[in-house]
């Protein structure tokens, strides 16, 4: 536990805009309680204090009945003044360690200037930015409902019915994994408050947020209750959550084939901090650690969802 809360001092005080490396609770559930097994963690420490960190989240991944280990790369921080050489030295040490434990692919996702420099000092692949899309509050979303999410309803029988009516991945491409034991687990962030929206095609998991003074909803997940929906159904979540909300407008990152989100795209220049998919099959995380990974090869890596709950963003 100490190596944890020491680990949460460097990430706090290198990104003072994230509370969650606050909570001493965070870590703890994020690294040891994740029910697809624990965190892969590197650190290079000086004198015993922490420079240099990066973490990687196993996950369950399925294209159709084939079910696989990817992990999501998190917490990649170094101190500031001690440069980037340490954080490419333990992305490398992570991904011999995701080859040992039999993970087949990867990905992370990055701010500009990591994604520059993880492309050109690795080779991992790039897919591109996340798009990013906004929503105006509208009228409708009447039908439905709304659930607080607390370990009480996480606990109950009204979540686990949820989950049973998320139909299982399609073919041609990955998609996560949503067991009842993930779903909780990534339900129950210690440093995060969530609703659920449900309607008979779809639900949705939102957050409430604050941007200059304006409550904004972030749309964090759509889940399809359905293997076909009608193009309207994750409208219908959004107006009934900025309603719960009480803002004027939903913003959702990432994509996502069986509900899509229909809105105004954010063009990239009038984002403070674009994030960028990085994906790494087999073969490329061979290439940037010099030995032999077993898994899938880069070109068979193409997900079919990915939104901000597939990752540590909210």
């Amino acid at each position: 536990m100490r190596h944890l809360e020491a680990t949460a001092a460097l990430l706090a005080a290198e990104h003072p805009d994230r509370d969650c490396f606050r909570n001493p609770d965070y870590l703890p559930w994020l690294y040891e309680e994740n029910p697809a097994g624990p965190a892969i963690q590197e650190s290079v420490d000086r004198r015993g204090v922490p420079v240099s960190h990066f973490a990687l989240l196993p996950q369950r991944w399925a294209r159709g009945h084939e079910v696989v280990s990817f992990c999501v790369g998190v917490n990649g921080v170094t101190r500031a003044g001690s440069g980037e050489a340490h954080f490419l030295a333990l992305l490398r040490r992570g991904i011999r360690e995701m080859g040992r434990r039999g993970v087949v692919a990867g990905f992370g996702v990055t701010n500009a200037s990591s994604t520059a420099m993880t492309l050109t000092r690795t080779g991992i692949g790039n897919v591109g930015p996340l798009p990013v899309v906004v929503r105006p509050a509208l009228p409708g979303g009447w039908g439905g409902t709304t659930f607080e999410v607390t370990p009480e309803w996480l606990a109950g029988a009204e979540f686990a019915e949820l989950v049973r009516s998320i139909p299982p991945a399609s073919d041609g491409g990955w998609s996560q994994v949503w067991s009842l034991e993930t779903l909780r687990w990534r339900l129950a962030n210690p440093s995060a408050s969530y609703r659920v929206h449900v309607s008979d095609e779809a639900a949705a998991v939102t957050t409430r947020m604050v941007h200059q003074h304006v409550p904004v909803t972030v749309v964090l997940k759509l889940f399809a209750r359905r293997a076909h929906t009608s193009r309207g159904a994750g409208a219908v979540l959004v107006a009934r959550a900025c309603r719960a909300d009480r803002s004027p407008a939903a913003v959702y990152v990432g994509f996502n084939d069986r509900v899509p989100f229909r809105g105004l795209a954010v063009p990239r220049r009038l984002l403070p901090s674009p994030l960028n998919l990085l994906l790494f099959g087999a073969d490329r995380a061979s290439a940037a650690v010099g030995e032999e990974i077993q898994g899938l090869p880069q070109d068979e890596v193409t997900l079919r969802c990915f939104e901000l709950l597939d990752f540590d963003a909210l």
